[in-house]
């Protein structure tokens, strides 16, 4: 585990409960989780285990994860809560946490934002309950079906009322489909390949794993301070400007923005890429 700091300023109990933070992929080289995640973060994460640190200002999700989790192993409704598998894949063993089996269904719960599940069920969630499945079928535990039980810790009733769109209750249930066992396999041996290889040549994370947000231009109006509009390029801006017909309207270039680099990635200290990015930004250039 990184080691916690607190420049945050939070209560030293709260700190204290991130820093005890259970869990564990067990003897296991590779989680399901890790197997989804971009080998040059795993190859960093190896290579820099002892610096790394992460802020208890960034856990607190996390925690509060651990806590729903911790009610659901006591709610004894299921066959199966709160359990961690393995199997082997080549010369490599792989664990999976399962949060619920109850009949043939696999229930993963996640406790999130309304916006992380607003555009429905994402690639991740069908690589890893797939992935867990496989991991159960080589246990002996047979599935049929999987769903990913959102919990939305930002739900709001006044938006639920005055949004169609928006979900009417707290807790949304998603079916998420499984691949085949076959396709499953060849999945997890690719994921592995590419981790091994990235501990010797680091490859680079494509913009999709950067959660790269892509480059736009802001048409601005003297004396406000936000965008009017925001536009793929600089023809379709100096259109728009034209066709409004917008009175001291000027054009500012809003660069590709790389999120998980920015604030989510637990090695971007140690990322020559993100370092190189960061530099060239602050000398008004960009690697996009």
């Amino acid at each position: 585990m990184p080691t916690i700091t607190n420049r945050s300023g939070l209560p030293d109990a709260l700190v204290k409960a991130i820093e005890n933070d259970s869990y564990t992929k067990g003897d296991s080289d590779y989680s399901t989780t890790e197997l989804s995640v971009p080998s040059r973060i795993v190859a960093l994460k190896i290579k820099h285990w002892d610096e790394l640190e992460e802020d208890a200002g960034g856990r607190i999700y996390s925690l509060i994860g651990r806590l729903g989790h911790s009610i659901l192993e006591h709610s004894g409704t299921a066959e199966i809560i709160e359990r961690r598998l393995f199997c082997q894949v080549g010369e490599r063993v792989i664990s999976g946490q399962v949060d619920v089996i109850d009949g043939s269904v696999l229930s993963d719960w996640k406790f999130c934002s309304y916006h992380t599940a607003k555009e429905g069920v994402k690639p991740e969630w069908q690589q890893q309950a797939s992935v867990n499945a496989y991991i159960c079928h080589r246990n002996g535990i047979k599935i049929e079906r999987a769903e990913y039980v959102a919990i939305f810790r930002d739900f709001s009733k006044p938006a639920s009322l005055r949004d169609s769109s928006y979900p009417k209750s707290q807790v949304q249930v998603f079916n998420i489909p499984l691949w085949s066992l076959e396709q499953t396999e060849e999945w997890i041996k690719s994921r592995i390949q590419s981790h091994e290889d990235a501990l010797q040549a680091l490859p680079e994370c494509t913009p999709q794993e950067r959660w790269q947000k892509p480059g736009k231009v802001a048409v601005m109006v003297n004396g406000k301070k936000r965008a009017v509009k925001l536009l793929d390029t600089q023809k379709w801006a100096d259109e728009y400007i034209l066709t409004e017909q917008l009175k001291g309207a000027y054009i500012e270039d809003r660069p590709a923005e790389s999120i998980r680099c920015m604030h989510y990635c637990p090695v971007s200290k140690h990322c020559s890429w993100w370092q190189d990015q960061i530099m060239l930004t602050q000398q008004g250039k960009s690697l996009e």
